[in-house]
């Protein structure tokens, strides 16, 4: 009877070995996919700002200029209708 104890203790043990080596290997993995996503949170921030300032510089040269004509056309009609009256 001793040894059929035994040998159930030593597959228990056995077992219970490779549940902690699959524990470890889990926790490893786990601790792995953290870095990766922490390093592509990162890479996104980047990505993300990259397009924020892309749409800014965008914005300043292509709708501040509208803008500018959109004031200055009206003021140069304006002194072209001045001009055309003085019938020079």
């Amino acid at each position: 009877m001793r040894g059929v104890l035994k040998n159930v203790k030593l597959k228990v043990s056995y077992f219970i070995d490779i549940l902690i080596s699959m524990e470890n290997d889990i926790l490893k993995k786990l601790e792995e996919q953290a870095q990766k996503i922490e390093k592509i949170f990162i890479s996104v921030e980047k990505t993300r700002k990259y397009f924020l300032w892309t749409l800014i510089i965008s914005a300043v040269f292509v709708i501040l200029p509208l803008v500018g004509l959109m004031l200055i056309i009206p003021q140069f009609t304006e002194t072209l209708n001045v001009v055309g009256d003085l019938d020079l």
